[in-house]
Parts: C-alpha cells; structure tokens; sequence
C-alpha cells in the first residue's frame, strides 16, 4: 500500500499508526510502551554490544516514526519484508 506524501512526519506517524495498524496493534503498543518494561538490546549497526533500554523509549512516537525508513533501507540491501 503506497504511502501519499503529506509533507508533515506527525502527518506521517498519524496516517502509519491509524491505518496501517489495527486495534488490537495499537492497544498491545500502548500496554508495553506504558509498562516501561527493561528492555536488552544490541547496540547501533553491527555492534555486539548489549545495552539497556526501555519499552516506553523503544515505542516512542520518534522511534515509531522511522520504522519505513528502516524498512526501505533493508530492502535497499536485499532483505525481503512480509
């Protein structure tokens, strides 16, 4: 489904998170970004380190706002999304 340009990224995030995601996606991101939950992640683009981080930041509008961007640099590398 092709995304129509709004120009705004709160437009974006908007237009992502209420048609693309169903009801029940939207109230299993809330209950984990409001639980807060301690989170163990790797670090930044091939780091092998492990770092500490939290729901609520991993879930933030930010965050959730570059995900296409993600998406498309991994298909860039070859990588297939369903």
């Amino acid at each position: 489904q092709e995304f129509q340009k709004r120009g705004d990224e709160k437009d974006k995030y908007s237009y992502l998170y209420e048609y693309l995601l169903d009801d029940f996606i939207r109230k299993k991101i809330k209950q984990l970004k409001d639980k807060n939950q301690s989170v163990r992640i790797c670090g930044n683009n091939g780091s092998y380190k492990v770092y500490e981080s939290f729901t609520n930041e991993l879930l933030s509008d930010e965050r959730v706002q570059e995900i296409p961007q993600k998406y498309k640099f991994l298909k860039e590398l070859g990588y297939e999304m369903e």
